[in-house]
């Protein structure tokens, strides 16, 4: 069962999915996620999109950690919802039903920015690359937001879009987070470890 493993919120026990297709954030894996996001990308006061967010669980620590705002985008929010009435985090939070392509679309018109943006596409999908090569993409970030991707650990991690630049990736078992952040490619640094 997936849970808030620190902040406000910490060891509430979130609802999850059931059945064989689901694929969550491990908690070993999630406590690593989020060592590296506070030491380089700190939450405090942070403007939050949990794309593909099923549960919510990766948005909904965020907001347990300090984050100001999150949205989460899902073909189906119901999940989502119910954990953020859960966590009572209604009044710092929104959904947007319907698919990727459809709430950057949303919210390039609401003109909203986002220092962290997270994507759980599903495995094997190959959205990941469409997603961090789409210029509505470009359009929501903040100045210093950072986009983080968890892929399998068989796929293929782009180190440079048209705007995003590769800063870090680790390797957790069979997922991979990619970093990306605006920037030139001189900007280059991978200091993580595959």
């Amino acid at each position: 069962m997936p849970r808030i493993i620190a902040g406000s919120r910490k060891s509430i026990i979130l609802e999850a999915p059931k059945g064989e297709n689901v694929r969550p954030t491990y908690d070993r894996t999630k406590e690593n996620l989020f060592n590296i996001i506070s030491s380089r990308y700190p939450l405090e006061g942070a403007y939050v999109l949990d794309m593909f967010s099923g549960t919510g669980s990766i948005g909904l620590e965020c907001l347990s950690r300090g984050a100001k705002y999150a949205v989460f985008i899902d073909k189906d929010v119901s999940l989502t919802r119910k954990n953020i009435e859960k966590c009572d985090f209604s009044d710092v939070s929104r959904t947007v039903r319907g698919d990727w392509a459809t709430g950057l679309r949303i919210l390039k018109e609401e003109n909203i920015k986002f220092t962290h943006i997270f994507l759980d596409p599903p495995y094997h999908s190959g959205l990941h690359e469409r997603i961090i090569e789409n210029s509505d993409l470009y359009d929501i970030m903040g100045e210093n937001g950072v986009v983080i991707a968890e892929l399998s650990d068989k796929a293929n991690v782009p180190e440079n879009t048209a705007e995003l630049v590769l800063k870090d990736k680790r390797k957790y078992g069979i997922c991979v987070f990619a970093f990306y952040i605006k920037g030139s490619h001189e900007d280059l640094d991978m200091s993580g470890e595959l």
